[in-house]
């Protein structure tokens, strides 16, 4: 693969990032990427990483503070594409992410991943992240 760059997602990577989330499990339209990209940075940044001129992976991450926990900087999604995957593309953004966040005077980064994705436990494990509790995720319509 050629060499990657990083840099801050903007309106013309919708596209891109609404077929990458599908990696994920995530139907997102471009029109929601594209909102969510302009409603503004303060407090949440995404980055894409960029290959040959195509856009490979992105990543998303926001301050978080709740009553139990002290402010820290949670990533909200990481992705890259398949064919691109051990091509430094991931390591490259959660180091932006990281950067952004140190920057913003967070001190921790907390990652999310689903129990079945194994390949990306044993990435941030390489990364230096340390697997601290299992939980499970529960959503009702309201």
């Amino acid at each position: 693969m050629s060499e990657v760059t990083v840099r801050r997602a903007r309106g013309a990577d919708v596209d891109a990032i609404a077929d990458l989330a599908v990696q994920l499990g995530y139907d997102v339209s471009p029109a929601h990427a594209g909102r969510w990209l302009a409603a503004g940075t303060d407090g949440r940044a995404a980055f894409v990483a960029v290959a040959a001129g195509e856009v490979v992976g992105w990543a998303q991450a926001h301050d978080r503070e709740l009553l139990q926990y002290p402010r820290v900087l949670e990533v909200g999604g990481l992705v890259v594409a398949d064919h691109a995957q051990g091509g430094g593309a991931g390591k490259l953004l959660m180091e932006a992410l990281s950067d952004w966040g140190s920057r913003r005077g967070h001190s921790e980064i907390l990652v999310h991943s689903s129990t079945t994705r194994e390949g990306a436990h044993e990435f941030y494990e390489a990364l230096g992240f340390d697997r601290v509790k299992t939980s499970y995720t529960f959503t009702k319509a309201i």
